[in-house]
């Protein structure tokens, strides 16, 4: 029923329904996973919805969450993927680089900047982690910049061994971008919000989310 009805808001509230249920029968994963090559949008991020539902994730729906993260046409079926992993707290390393090669390559500044909070939130304090936050700062998004930046005050208070690389890291960029302001009409540089975190993280000060 579910491949074959024409409708796509039936089929999204199939999906919708087979997530919903508590004991699942062997034939429902099968069918979501299928579903996830569905050509309506939104029953994709149902899909996707339902399938972060099924915790804790198996290999199997792991690595499909992820193949639509970096593969899936509609910026709200990737965006879905970022808040079902959102609940996972501490990321597998395999779900840190995908979304560490999303924050940098999206072309949707939502996805983009929710994946930053996502490794500031659970993300690990591996070299890739960091320095795709650090180049994110100088993302074309205002909003993608300042997440960023949030992410590698929480990353430096979460992994106190990191901490003075990241300094450095910031005082680096505050350093090649400090004539940059003009060019970003005022508009939060990667030179500014490098020294927002670098604040943060000299001062000790509690980080605290806008």
């Amino acid at each position: 029923m579910l491949s074959n009805d024409t409708d796509t808001q039936v089929r999204a509230h199939i999906v919708e329904c087979l997530g919903d249920m508590d004991q699942p029968s062997k034939d429902v994963l099968p069918a979501l996973l299928r579903a996830l090559h569905d050509t309506g949008d939104h029953v994709r991020c149902c899909v996707v919805k339902s399938l972060g539902g099924m915790t804790p994730p198996s290999p199997e729906i792991l690595a499909a969450l992820l193949f639509v993260l970096r593969n899936d046409t509609f910026f709200g079926a990737r965006w879905a993927v970022i808040k079902s992993l959102k609940d996972l707290g501490n990321l597998p390393e395999r779900a840190v680089l995908a979304i560490a090669q999303t924050l940098l390559e999206d072309t949707h500044e939502a996805v983009r900047q929710d994946c930053a909070h996502l490794l500031g939130q659970g993300g690990t304090s591996s070299e890739q982690t960091i320095q795709a936050l650090l180049k994110g700062l100088s993302n074309e998004d205002m909003q993608v910049r300042k997440a960023c930046s949030q992410a590698l005050v929480r990353l430096g208070q979460r992994f106190p061994e990191r901490r003075d690389m990241i300094t450095m890291q910031l005082e680096r960029i505050i350093q090649e971008h400090q004539d940059d302001s003009l060019s970003y009409f005022g508009q939060s540089a990667p030179s500014d919000v490098a020294y927002d975190a670098l604040w943060l993280l000299i001062s000790g000060d509690p980080f605290e989310s806008e």
